[in-house]
């Protein structure tokens, strides 16, 4: 695509010649290099911007796969809801403007280019290089507990980590479904490592990085295993002794996009001996709860339901060992999470009840009174060493 202003006039090219001659002497002059400096930014600069405002639209060319076209018809033509919603918004700036058109005309060649890559229908405008980040970190606080947001809601309907509900389903992804088929490839006890997911494609002053597979940015990769995380099924360690799991999921809202994007790398969760905890505390599901929808552990839960997942989406019958696949997951996987927590002073530790998530938030439910056990008990019950 190729942008060229066309029919201008001795007024343009005067406010050009004033401003480019005021930058030049605020470099070159010997003195008064402040008031050349000053005159150019207050004076000619805002406006030249001004004219670029209100005549763009009439004096610039749109060159693409060979046709020339004025700006103001290829608005014209545009017919897709989402740029009718902009149209009356995309003046306010000159690049808001040609984002738009870009989008636009570009849209056929991305589509062949990058068929997996996310859509995100329900934002009002498409997303730019620099509200990237800010957009992934919306999502990401949601996840966190900080609240839904219509912009939260409409990145992860786009990554497709959540339902019609509203309810976080990493296993509806297919962004989500690779990175953890990923991690569960590997043998117990061994993790992805960023290098393994994320690749430079350019460098320059500001290198490009994605995924190989989706042509995902690293903002994305975030808000995908942060997703995972909250699920219960990696734990994403941020290097400096810092990780994110389903239990400390909340410390990423006050975290910046960078460190999240800088992962190190992403692994199984530790197994808990919650059957044996159950026992000893006596400790059932929460009244009303349904333990197979909350907080299904990472493992073969994860990877079946993404392949049962795949299967329905390419109409493939479930093999042989679906059924059995199903009963293992009812009955061994979607287990509630519990909680160690500590209580006075004394050391001693007791188990908080089933990890209920509402409205993204982890509700812990104490124990009834008495049930209190010395952190070397649950050690001796799980084996003689630390269950957390």
């Amino acid at each position: 695509m190729i942008l060229q202003l066309t029919g201008l006039d001795q007024t343009f090219e005067e406010m050009v010649r004033l401003y480019a001659g005021a930058r030049a002497m605020s470099v070159e002059a010997a003195s008064h290099r402040e008031v050349y400096a000053q005159k150019a930014d207050d004076e000619y600069r805002p406006r030249l911007n001004r004219w670029l405002r209100d005549q763009l639209t009439e004096h610039l060319q749109v060159i693409h796969q060979g046709v020339s076209e004025p700006m103001s018809a290829v608005l014209r033509s545009t017919a897709s809801e989402a740029v009718a919603r902009t149209r009356s918004t995309a003046s306010r700036t000159v690049e808001d403007l040609l984002q738009l058109v870009a989008a636009h005309l570009l849209a056929p060649e991305f589509e062949d280019r990058y068929p997996d890559y996310p859509a995100f229908p329900a934002l009002r405008q498409p997303i730019s290089e620099t509200a990237r980040p800010t957009n992934a970190m919306e999502a990401i606080r949601f996840l966190a507990g900080r609240g839904r947001t219509n912009l939260a809601t409409a990145v992860l309907k786009g990554l497709n980590l959540v339902d019609d509900q509203g309810a976080v389903r990493p296993y509806g992804s297919p962004y989500a479904c690779h990175f953890l088929d990923q991690l569960q490839r590997k043998p117990e006890g061994q993790v992805v490592n960023r290098g393994e997911v994320i690749v430079q494609v350019a460098g320059g002053i500001q290198p490009i990085e994605k995924d190989p597979t989706f042509h995902l940015e690293p903002e994305w990769l975030a808000v995908i295993l942060v997703a995972l995380a909250y699920n219960g099924d990696v734990v994403l360690d941020l290097g400096g002794r810092q990780t994110l799991d389903a239990s400390t999921v909340e410390r990423a809202a006050t975290m910046a996009i960078a460190d999240l994007t800088g992962f190190r790398f992403y692994s199984r969760p530790r197994a808990l001996p919650v059957n044996t905890w159950g026992r000893y505390s006596r400790v059932g599901p929460v009244a009303g709860a349904d333990p197979r929808r909350e907080h299904p552990r990472a493992g073969r839960a994860g990877a079946t339901a993404c392949r049962q997942r795949r299967a329905g989406a390419h109409g493939h019958p479930p093999g042989p060992g679906a059924a059995r696949s199903a009963t293992v997951e009812r009955a061994t996987v979607h287990r509630p999470l519990y909680h160690r927590v500590a209580v006075g002073r004394g050391g001693r530790d007791r188990l908080a009840g089933p990890c209920e998530r509402r409205a993204g938030i982890c509700v812990r439910h104490p124990l009834q009174p008495g049930l209190a056990a010395p952190s070397a008990r649950l050690q001796e019950l799980s084996g003689g060493a630390d269950p957390l």
